[in-house]
């Protein structure tokens, strides 16, 4: 049995762990494919020690609920790895999430690039999302921007 969550989540700087299984775990989901071990390979490189993005999350209870990585950019951020754990989907977990790294990092825009049907999430949370066309994979890929000012 799920503890209930409490209405308010730390937001956790989770970079340093990224590699612990309980995080990856998660964080994996955001892939097409999850067991991609060659993939995860190149994602745990665009964060320390080799790369510079951050990995920001909740955890309730020790278990890790969802994560999103971030980069920076010129005049925002970039979100990379937003997923949820399965069980704690539809709890509003996500758009929490993004509305706390937004508040932490104050970004004038937030961009990410999204498969169908995730793009109904973020035009949710706010943003203006974009067909990019549908590439080989025949899954609809978009761009997302979140315009929090000029």
């Amino acid at each position: 049995m799920q503890s209930p969550l409490p209405e308010q989540l730390p937001l956790l700087d989770l970079t340093e762990r990224i590699r612990e299984p309980e995080v990856m775990e998660v964080w994996s989901l955001a892939g097409f494919d999850p067991a991609n071990l060659e993939h995860r390979q190149r994602v745990l490189a665009l964060y320390p020690p080799t790369g510079r993005r951050t990995m920001y999350g909740f955890e309730h209870d020790g278990v890790v609920l969802a994560t999103c990585g971030v980069g920076q950019t010129e005049n925002g951020i970039t979100v990379h790895q937003m997923a949820t754990r399965p069980e704690y989907r539809r709890r509003g977990l996500g758009r929490k999430l993004i509305e706390a790294i937004v508040a932490k990092l104050d970004p004038a825009t937030v961009r990410c690039g999204t498969d169908a049907p995730n793009d109904k999430f973020y035009s949710a949370c706010g943003f203006v999302c974009e067909s990019e066309g549908i590439p080989p994979s025949g899954i609809e890929r978009f761009r997302c921007t979140l315009t929090r000012r000029q």
